[in-house]
């Protein structure tokens, strides 16, 4: 007897860095990715020199302020990491 077959929904993952060249994340860098709905997952958002890490936004809205999230995916979803300029100490040079 065969197996019924399983039929999984798919979607659209979106994953943006903004400013543009701020940081980036891992394991999935920033870019379009096809995934299932109902999977999740883990993904940190590392900043590049000069910034630190500020927030995530989940289509367009505030989600959380850890750099490291686990994310399940509902549907159509575009996850932004923001970074914001690293203040600069008196005393140091930029």
């Amino acid at each position: 007897m065969k197996s019924p077959v399983r039929y999984h929904r798919l979607t659209c993952l979106r994953i943006r860095v903004k400013p543009p060249d701020s940081g980036t994340t891992v394991p999935l860098p920033p870019g379009d990715y096809t995934v299932r709905v109902g999977d999740s997952y883990s993904i940190e958002a590392r900043p590049n020199r000069g910034y630190v890490f500020s927030r995530w936004k989940l289509n367009d809205v505030s989600y959380s302020a850890s750099p490291r999230i686990t994310l399940s995916i509902k549907g159509p979803t575009t996850l932004t990491a923001v970074f914001e300029k690293e203040a600069i100490k008196r005393g140091e040079e930029a």
